[in-house]
């Protein structure tokens, strides 16, 4: 996996790793010891919000970003920020909907920066309605972009990246409490690693709400 030691450290709880630190000793990584230069990530549902703000925290890291979701002002927006950062920045329009735009926008994003190293699946739908009031159309809209694209595009993305030699990947689904999915009420997490093999997986009707890729060249 990769990861930078400092933030392995951080995420186990205390500078040495052995476990949970003392409350009030806990010590998050900051963006400075967080280090992705020279990596090319493409990120969804860019144009605003969480997803917006997941890829200027990744130029800041030094991270190449590619910016994708249907509202191609509002991602040129962003693309500024992050080239005022120093990295580049590639737009693409992308409705996650549709599988040819999909496996487009993986391909085009190799294209523009050359490869692709990091993935984040941030684009997606619920319904206000509740669930008693959910019609297919609704149902449909929530699945095809929390869960079809999120496949589709951790599929090209895990192909790319197997042609670019690499050692591992994994991809990682949330799903949350309150959704348009009555059938799972609660949070979980479920994972894939790019050899198919299934990790904890939701329950049948829970639609992931977003996912990551990442990957680490093979040793030469």
């Amino acid at each position: 996996m990769y990861q930078p030691q400092a933030l392995a450290e951080a995420a186990a709880g205390r500078p040495d790793g052995r476990g949970a630190a003392p409350l009030g000793t806990r010590r998050a990584a900051s963006v400075d010891e967080f280090r992705l230069d020279g990596k090319v990530a493409l990120v969804t549902g860019a144009s605003r919000g969480i997803g917006r703000a997941l890829a200027l925290a990744l130029a800041r890291a030094g991270a190449d970003v590619a910016l994708a979701s249907r509202d191609a002002g509002a991602l040129e927006s962003c693309a500024d920020e992050a080239r005022a950062c120093g990295v580049r920045a590639a737009v693409v329009q992308t409705d996650v909907v549709d599988v040819g735009q999909v496996r487009h926008m993986v391909e085009r994003t190799a294209r523009e920066l050359g490869r692709l190293d990091v993935l984040v699946n941030n684009a997606g739908v619920g319904s206000p309605k509740p669930s008693l009031e959910l019609t297919e159309d609704d149902w449909d809209s929530v699945l095809n972009t929390n869960l079809r694209a999120v496949f589709f595009a951790s599929q090209a993305t895990g192909r790319l990246m197997l042609e670019q030699g690499v050692a591992e990947s994994s991809t990682s689904a949330r799903w949350p409490a309150r959704s348009a999915s009555p059938a799972w009420p609660t949070t979980g997490r479920a994972s894939t690693a790019s050899s198919g093999s299934p990790g904890r997986r939701p329950p049948s009707g829970a639609p992931a709400a977003c996912g990551s890729m990442r990957s680490r060249r093979a040793p030469t």
